[in-house]
């Protein structure tokens, strides 16, 4: 039955592993440790600066407080230290997406998203949901009247399982996940009611999810303003993980662009119920985006893929950009991680495009 006002619920998740070691230093000094990469550190004057905003936490029921700044908020399931810090961290991820993508529209959706973070993983699986095995979720759901979006609501959940009664937001935190999760976030806040293709925003999350905050922006040594915070990531692409997944399920195959981009449902981009198939996915979707970003000369294609989903213009990816792209991004593949690829296979592929975009340009040609 069809109604006046309709809702609508879009699901993702992501099962976040490998990326979180577990340290019992506490806060000191901003910056991640060169030693224990994962270690998060806070300044003393952020330390001073969180102390002062300690008195607008509010205790929202017994033992959960909530924290709204300015883009987020956030509540969690410890302390009001915790939750500030949380906090803190969030906006510091918000600037760092923000900038890094340089995709300058509106955000569709205006309300500001809420992240959870819970006291144990049972607790996050009985209240927020959570689908068993995962370290963390991102829900969204909006209400439209007739084609305008009425109200959205957008909710992060993982779970932090604490060691002392008063814990700081370290290390054990899933900061991975968190940073994952909240890309599918600003990514729907960005593009509102609009599908997103599953092979963009979860090659966006997984390239954002090893990202170090503290890393400037404009500090490359190359050319100014040039975005290089990826030099010093974590290299989550660099893991046996990725290097497994493309060698052995390419088995001297070439990874296709038109393949990638092919995968654009859940149903598609999850087709193994989280098996190899999916990893093999999730693999090819990051190296594509850290392609795109890597080079200041292939920004620019990442931001028209972006600009076309948000005004709705389809393909959001020609036959003559992926004539253009996919040999180079196989290079950055090989050069990478030193996959060889079979020359003659690049050579058929090759010709393969050329006659796709040959054939477009004549359909186009007939058509006027």
């Amino acid at each position: 039955m069809l109604k006046m006002l309709q809702s609508r619920l879009i699901f993702t998740l992501v099962m976040c592993f490998c990326f979180f070691c577990v340290s019992n230093t506490s806060f000191s000094n901003g910056r991640w440790s060169k030693t224990k990469p994962l270690e998060w550190k806070w300044s003393r004057k952020e330390i001073k600066d969180m102390k002062s905003e300690l008195d607008k936490v509010k205790e929202v029921s017994a033992g959960v407080y909530e924290y709204e700044s300015e883009h987020w908020i956030t509540r969690t399931y410890h302390t009001p230290r915790f939750t500030i810090q949380v906090a803190k961290y969030m906006e510091m991820f918000y600037d760092v997406f923000n900038t890094a993508f340089l995709f300058k529209a509106d955000y569709a959706f205006k309300e500001k998203p809420v992240l959870i973070v819970f006291s144990s993983q049972d607790q996050y699986y009985s209240k927020f949901n959570g689908i068993q095995g995962s370290g963390g979720m991102f829900t969204a759901s909006w209400k439209t009247n007739g084609n305008e979006v009425v109200h959205a609501s957008l909710k992060l959940g993982t779970y932090y399982a604490a060691d002392k009664a008063e814990p700081d937001f370290d290390s054990k935190a899933k900061l991975g996940t968190i940073q994952h999760e909240a890309t599918h976030c600003l990514f729907q806040k960005m593009f509102g009611a609009k599908k997103i293709p599953n092979w963009l925003t979860e090659g966006a999350a997984t390239y954002y999810e090893a990202w170090e905050l503290r890393q400037k922006l404009t500090d490359s040594g190359n050319a100014p303003k040039d975005i290089r915070a990826r030099a010093a990531r974590r290299k989550h692409s660099d893991g046996i993980e990725t290097m497994t997944y493309l060698t052995k399920k390419m088995g001297g195959a070439l990874p296709r662009l038109d393949y990638l981009i092919s995968l654009d449902t859940l149903k598609k981009w999850n087709s193994d119920n989280m098996g190899e198939e999916t990893s093999y996915h999730y693999a090819i979707a990051e190296t594509f985006i850290d392609y795109l970003m890597s080079s200041k000369n292939r920004r620019p294609f990442l931001l028209k893929i972006m600009e076309r989903l948000y005004n709705n213009e389809k393909p959001i990816i020609t036959a003559q950009e992926q004539l253009e792209h996919e040999e180079d991004w196989l290079k950055f593949i090989d050069q990478k991680w030193g996959i060889k690829f079979n020359s003659a296979e690049i050579k058929k592929r090759r010709k393969e495009l050329e006659d796709r975009v040959a054939e477009a340009e004549k359909t186009a040609e007939n058509k006027k």
